[in-house]
């Protein structure tokens, strides 16, 4: 019994250690989201950057991924496909969230997002989540 009684005694300091450190680690990314002050660009920055753009290669994404998307089609498949190795070129780590919906016309149908992440060992990091199914209507 008395065994019993450290090993739990024991079990609760070491919660309490694990709770002590998760708690401190939440209150100093909370103060440094908190005091985080962004850059601002000066127009002229503003400028450069948006001087940058590709039009074409904007214009070719669009005319690749602005397709019917129903899910189960070669075109969600292909758009799926797409956006991921494109994401994965341009350096971000890219997965995929599946999940399974109920859908008025079809029934339960399996979705998936695309999640990207920019640099996902870094201590900030950008994310970047997209649905992309189309929707499917019944046609009136």
């Amino acid at each position: 019994m008395i065994r019993n009684t450290l090993v739990f005694s024991l079990l609760v300091v070491i919660g309490c250690i694990i709770e002590d450190a998760v708690c401190n680690v939440a209150s100093r990314l909370l103060e440094e989201k908190n005091s985080h002050k962004p850059n601002v660009l000066t127009d002229d920055q503003i400028v450069k950057v948006a001087s940058l753009s590709n039009v074409a290669q904007f214009e070719l994404v669009l005319d690749t991924i602005l397709v019917p998307r129903v899910v189960g089609t070669s075109d969600h498949e292909f758009v799926k496909q797409f956006i991921i190795k494109t994401m994965q070129e341009l350096g971000w780590n890219v997965e995929s969230d599946p999940f399974e919906d109920d859908t008025p016309i079809f029934g339960k149908l399996k979705f998936e997002n695309i999640v990207a992440t920019l640099n996902p060992n870094a201590k900030r990091h950008l994310v970047i989540a997209c649905h992309y199914d189309s929707k499917y209507y019944r046609e009136l």
